[in-house]
């Protein structure tokens, strides 16, 4: 019978470098679509009032879209977005 025990173990540097990875995560997008629900809007006119604010959206492919490209918002635009629409008095 033969018994076969095979480690491996990481450098400190690869290790290191793991670590290093996961605490650069981007920040999640949010999509025309989620976006419209939360200022309970449709997804056309949504786009129509981020684009009156002068918000240049970018588009990119989510699992939420199909990964269909989609016009997708940072945290920072939604929360502008968001405030803008209930300084019109609508959320």
């Amino acid at each position: 019978m033969i018994s076969l025990n095979i480690q491996i173990e990481a450098e400190p540097a690869q290790q290191a470098a793991v670590v290093g990875q996961a605490s650069t995560t981007k920040p999640k997008l949010t999509t025309i679509k989620e976006l419209a629900e939360v200022i309970k809007m449709d997804r056309s006119a949504a786009r129509r009032y981020v684009l009156r604010l002068g918000i240049e959206p970018k588009r990119a492919r989510t699992a939420s879209s199909g990964f269909q490209t989609a016009l997708v918002f940072t945290p920072e635009q939604v929360r502008q977005i968001v405030e803008a629409r209930t300084n019109d008095g609508y959320c």
